[in-house]
């Protein structure tokens, strides 16, 4: 009996069935950014340009051939939804921010998880250092400073 990919991978397809069904909406605000003047092809040049990449070095990051990022930076092709996802991941930046429908570059959910995991890490090696003698934290500042090459006067 024939089983259906989608028996097997219900929650793949859900995510790529949701992609495509939005990537209309998407299509369409991109139309009317188009018209105001604004396009997508200078955002996504642009955050290429800002990481000093060529459109091969990028092409070879997303798995797509250099042409084809030149013709979506020249305007005369849109990239489908999964590009568009894999751009956002590459370069940090939001979907939204990329189809010129936001300015923010990142979703303040995502910029307070970041800051909010970092935090706990920092605290954590504070607890850590001062749990430490007196002498076990000097010991500790030189190590880390002649790791990573600095003078270690205070």
């Amino acid at each position: 009996q024939f089983i259906h990919k989608k028996e097997i991978f219900p929650q793949k397809y859900s995510v790529v069935n949701m992609l495509i069904k939005n990537w209309n909406i998407f299509r369409r605000q991109i139309n009317y950014n188009n018209k105001k003047g604004l396009q997508m092809k200078t955002r996504i040049k642009e955050l290429r340009l800002e990481k000093k990449l060529t459109q091969q070095a990028l092409a070879e990051q997303l798995g797509i051939n250099q042409t084809s990022l030149s013709k979506i930076e020249c305007g005369a092709s849109t990239p489908d939804a999964l590009l568009l996802a894999d751009l956002s991941r590459f370069f940090h930046v939001t979907t939204d921010y990329i189809l010129l429908l936001s300015e923010e570059r990142l979703a303040a959910d995502s910029l307070l998880a970041d800051n909010m995991c970092n935090l706990k890490k920092y605290q954590h090696l504070i607890t850590i250092y001062q749990k430490m003698t007196q002498k076990q934290q000097g010991y500790f500042y030189n190590f880390l400073c002649s790791m990573l090459g600095m003078s270690d006067d205070l």
